[in-house]
């Protein structure tokens, strides 16, 4: 028996309107599924959703498991770092295997709407203005969706059999694109231009995210093989359909 738990109160923006939420939903509610999880006899391992926010104002890239991640810079990555720390409690306290997955933007159909690449791709189809931030020269490891199911996949199938039983891996493309690239397949899909309005960068995003994955590569053969300019275009083919464009 597994668990896998993705549930949660995700973005980062959005954590500076209702922290509470993110309290409620990342810290309450990993918390009820760590108690729950505790008492299931028959459970090999859990793993859990957290996030490359996590590594918060780190410089050094790739970001790799061992670097710092005691500086978040949003409320969002705070409450996801508070979870992988429960989490090594209850491996410490409980024997309870867990890997904790480091997601680095994922995309792909069925997304999150509030995410850059979905949010864009209707603002762009309705005529109305996005905004770049930082002239959107700010770099995202995109990871599209079907790379990150093989990548929880084959970490729900290695129980972590570390003293305790608890790891982190990242999870992402390996490797690092432009958010005006992003726009740029968005406008080429869609055939239509982007208005652009650009705004400073806030202080809770990052300049820069990019993942290593030779921990995850090593342990299940994980290797993303989507890159964003065949990624997009999957993306927009089930956009058009599901919209209706």
């Amino acid at each position: 028996m597994g668990i896998v738990h993705l549930a949660a109160q995700a973005g980062v923006r959005y954590s500076m309107i209702d922290p509470y939420a993110y309290v409620q939903s990342n810290v309450m509610g990993h918390l009820v599924l760590l108690e729950a999880a505790k008492r299931l006899p028959g459970l090999r391992h859990m793993v859990y959703a957290s996030t490359s926010s996590v590594y918060g104002a780190n410089t050094d890239l790739p970001f790799r498991e061992t670097d710092r991640t005691d500086t978040p810079v949003s409320l969002y990555a705070a409450t996801k770092k508070a979870d992988e720390l429960m989490s090594y409690a209850y491996a410490h306290l409980f024997g309870l295997r867990q890997t904790g997955l480091r997601f680095f933007t994922v995309y792909g159909p069925w997304g999150r709407p509030d995410m850059a690449y979905y949010s864009f791709a209707r603002a762009i189809v309705a005529g109305e203005p996005i905004t770049l931030y930082d002239g959107g020269r700010l770099k995202r490891d995109f990871t599209y969706i079907d790379d990150i199911v093989a990548g929880v996949v084959g970490a729900l199938d290695r129980p972590c059999d570390s003293v305790p039983p608890v790891r982190v891996l990242n999870i992402g493309n390996n490797g690092a694109e432009e958010v005006l690239t992003l726009v740029s397949l968005l406008e080429q899909g869609l055939g239509r231009r982007a208005v652009v309005r650009e705004a400073p960068r806030p202080a809770a995003d990052v300049a820069e995210t990019f993942a290593s994955v030779d921990a995850i590569g090593a342990l299940t053969g994980f290797r993303p093989s989507t890159p964003l300019a065949e990624g997009i275009p999957r993306f927009i083919a089930w956009f058009r359909e599901w919209h209706g464009v």
